[in-house]
């Protein structure tokens, strides 16, 4: 199973682009073709919500700044296995807990394997927002820090061999098999 997961933490997304042969994976009016993770059933899609007027995938829409959130993600109902993805977000103002005073940090997972309701299902994973490598707080000691575009192996099962110094990417060191 080869799906494309969403995990937006306080963003938009406004999928929509159908140049230059590109599908489309959201049709800027619903979330037709999608999938929440918190889902309850048919055109439930948990703590998302679409703005038609901007053409865009909403997370939290309405929620009042600094209320408690869950943690939810979107995932494709559809399987990809060769792809360019072209995707766009914004950070809006409102912040939420647990994270309404840590940096901001979402992802998207690609190449799932396994259970789509897991916490962390084994995938890739692209960072999206810039937080210090410490997470959930980011408010630990050191300057490393993790920005848009960063990737991360997740899960156990998944292995690669990349120059590496610990769990960081580091292209002067010697590659490493492993997560």
């Amino acid at each position: 199973m080869k799906k494309i997961i969403l995990l937006p933490f306080l963003l938009t997304w406004p999928l929509l682009a159908n140049a230059n042969g590109f599908e489309p994976l959201f049709n800027g009016q619903d979330l037709t073709g999608w999938t929440a993770a918190s889902s309850t059933g048919p055109e439930d899609w948990g703590v998302f919500s679409v703005n038609k007027e901007e053409q865009a995938i909403h997370a939290y829409a309405g929620m009042e700044d600094g209320s408690e959130q869950i943690s939810d993600w979107l995932y494709t109902n559809s399987e990809y296995s060769y792809y360019i993805l072209r995707l766009e977000y914004k950070w809006l103002d409102n912040r939420f807990a647990p994270f309404a005073e840590s940096d901001r940090d979402s992802g998207l997972f690609f190449h799932i394997h396994g259970d789509l309701k897991a916490t962390l299902p084994t995938c890739l994973e692209m960072q999206i927002g810039d937080s210090l490598r410490d997470k959930p707080k980011g408010t630990g000691p050191g300057d490393k820090r993790c920005y848009t575009g960063d990737l991360f192996v997740i899960g156990s099962r998944l292995q690669t061999n990349t120059p590496r110094d610990g769990s960081f990417y580091d292209p002067a060191k010697e590659p490493q098999t492993g997560r």
